[in-house]
């Protein structure tokens, strides 16, 4: 019998500190300092990150961040809103900044 093992790779699990969500990054040798928000695209260092909320497999911290942002949805209409207007204007001015 042939025992095969799949290594799971160590991810943490982030905030981002624009548009405030949730995002799954993976654990590397040589750590880049810099990584852009997976929906607002505000490149941010970790440092700047709001808050880290733990280190796990892939797995358990994609899982882990399906939830928070499910959990983020129920806020107060305002909040959501805020956001919006917030990745609106930033996509904008990007926009505006290329051409």
């Amino acid at each position: 019998m042939l025992n095969i093992s799949i290594a799971s790779h160590e991810c943490m699990v982030l905030k981002c500190c624009l548009c405030q969500t949730y995002q799954v990054k993976q654990v590397t040798k040589v750590f880049k300092l810099l990584l852009a928000g997976k929906l607002c695209g505000e490149k941010q260092s970790i440092i700047k990150v709001s808050q880290l909320f733990g280190r796990s497999s892939g797995v358990d911290c994609r899982h882990h961040v399906q939830k928070l942002n499910a959990s983020e949805l129920t806020k107060a209409p305002e909040c959501r809103f805020e956001n919006a207007q917030r990745l609106y204007h930033l996509a904008k001015n990007d926009r505006n900044n290329q051409g």
